[in-house]
């Protein structure tokens, strides 16, 4: 068993989602802006490794899958892309890809005292650059994307998890916004540094949360505000109708 910044997430907006999910496993299926992301991904992936970004999009994108939502408005979403993939060929931050599109599963340690988390921890990379970055793709319609606790989680975990694939500390963690408009998408990377600080931060929130998942988590509240509609809100009477 593992834990992933989406389980610890998911957990700190709405235990009661948490156990539905991961304790009585009910499948949800992916949102369209979930699945839209994914070809976002695998257009971006396509372009570090010297191909048309915009090909391995829409090929993601329309191609059959059993993951595809219902009602999915794909050619809303296939324009919306395009055009951020045009954009993308022109606007790109340059990266030196070492590592492009990989799964791992490492410990993490506390900075201080090297205690290990109890379950070691699952991520995706998107990006590490041959200079020490780690890059994070995400696609936002905010005109002026900030860094919010959720995704200050990413970063540090991504941060320690570096650490220990690698050695040492990474030169920073990058969220690569990808700005969605229907007129000039743009590109803005924003850098993130990691202090021993934010490391205790973190190992002492995914410390508490993976003691508390490992119980009837149902009757715990919420933690942190959600501005994302619960997954099993049909059935949470946090964030749905019962």
């Amino acid at each position: 068993m593992t834990f992933s910044v989406s389980k610890l997430q998911l957990f700190l907006q709405c235990p009661k989602a948490f156990y539905f999910i991961y304790q009585v496993g009910i499948k949800v299926p992916k949102s369209p802006s979930l699945f839209y992301g994914q070809a976002i991904h695998e257009g971006i992936a396509a372009f570090y490794q010297q191909q048309d970004p915009l090909v391995a999009f829409e090929k993601s994108l329309l191609a059959p899958s059993q993951e595809k939502p219902l009602n999915f408005a794909w050619e809303k979403y296939l324009e919306e892309g395009k055009l951020l993939m045009e954009t993308y060929k022109t606007q790109a931050p340059f990266f030196d890809p070492l590592v492009i599109e990989k799964f791992e599963t490492v410990p993490l340690y506390h900075p201080v005292n090297r205690e290990p988390l109890p379950l070691d921890f699952s991520l995706k990379i998107d990006l590490i650059t041959k200079d020490g970055f780690i890059v994070d793709h995400k696609s936002t319609s905010s005109a002026n994307p900030k860094i919010d606790e959720m995704q200050k989680l990413q970063a540090v975990a991504y941060t320690m998890a570096y650490q220990t694939l690698y050695g040492h500390k990474p030169e920073a963690f990058v969220f690569n916004f990808l700005i969605k408009r229907k007129r000039n998408p743009r590109i803005v990377p924003i850098f993130f540094h990691c202090t021993d600080d934010d490391e205790v931060w973190f190992f002492d929130i995914a410390h508490h949360v993976i003691d508390l998942a490992s119980t009837d988590c149902r009757l715990i509240p919420p933690m942190v505000k959600s501005h994302y509609p619960c997954p099993v809100r049909n059935l949470c009477s946090w964030h749905g109708q019962n």
